[in-house]
């Protein structure tokens, strides 16, 4: 008799316990297509398309390797163009993440650098607020052992990687592995530097170290344009972060509701 109503009362759980799980999943559906439809209104208002939307908007997508010390440097991205292998790559990211202080304005100061080679474009959008987000340099590292067609479709990726960054770059490199000699006699360039080998490039980390200070370069010259800059005293607001289109469109949006 006592097992016959224990076992009544296992079932009764069991039921409820069923009953619980399927009311707690369809409230996460609803709740994922409430937020959907919400997502989906304010693409409509920002002029948004639908396949753009990333989870963290249009804002910023949050780096959890930051540390404060990050307020000091500069940051300089470092990626593979074309086809790299990735041990190869990730020896050369070494060599160049070594060259993390470089002495700078004739030996007085130096500046130092800290390297990534994974970057969310979406971090530039803040870059006047929080230069430390900011890529200011790019390495590119490509495998190129052709002169002719080769070499023009990794001129052109690296073009188009430049592009990407936007305007917020201040210098790029291309560490092209693969050509040497005669080979490279045209195709000198100042953001250009050829080598034999991954394995045959002595003068990488000088290559880097002369990249860093023409970095700094433009730092200093901009420092100094605001020295003597005397337009006014008003500190300009910084809007960039956020779309002017965007906002002039949800203002029609909320004229419309």
């Amino acid at each position: 008799m006592d097992c016959c109503k224990h076992s009544r009362q296992k079932k009764k759980k069991k039921k409820k316990k069923k009953c619980s799980q399927t009311q707690d999943g369809a409230v996460a559906i609803a709740t994922r297509s409430l937020a959907e439809n919400h997502r989906r209104k304010a693409d409509t208002v920002f002029g948004r398309e639908a396949s753009s939307y990333s989870p963290c908007g249009i804002m910023s997508v949050p780096d959890y390797l930051q540390c404060a010390e990050d307020h000091q440097t500069v940051l300089v991205l470092v990626q593979p163009l074309g086809a790299v292998p990735e041990d190869d790559f990730f020896c050369v990211y070494k060599r160049v993440a070594s060259v993390c202080q470089v002495s700078v304005g004739d030996n007085q100061r130096s500046l130092a650098v800290r390297y990534r080679h994974h970057y969310a474009p979406e971090n530039g959008e803040w870059g006047e607020f929080q230069s430390h987000r900011r890529a200011v340099g790019l390495v590119a590292v490509a495998w190129c052992p052709a002169a002719g067609s080769e070499w023009a479709l990794t001129s052109e990726r690296f073009r188009a990687m430049k592009e990407r960054l936007g305007p917020a770059l201040y210098d790029s490199r291309l560490l092209a592995f693969g050509l040497s000699g005669h080979a490279t006699a045209e195709l000198q360039r100042p953001d250009v530097a050829f080598f034999p080998g991954y394995d045959n490039c002595p003068e990488l980390e000088k290559t880097v170290e002369d990249f860093i200070q023409s970095i700094f370069i433009v730092l200093e010259s901009k420092r100094l344009d605001r020295a003597t800059d005397k337009s006014g005293d008003k500190i300009p607001l910084c809007v960039r972060a956020v779309r002017e289109e965007g906002l002039r469109r949800l203002g029609h949006g909320q004229q419309a509701l």
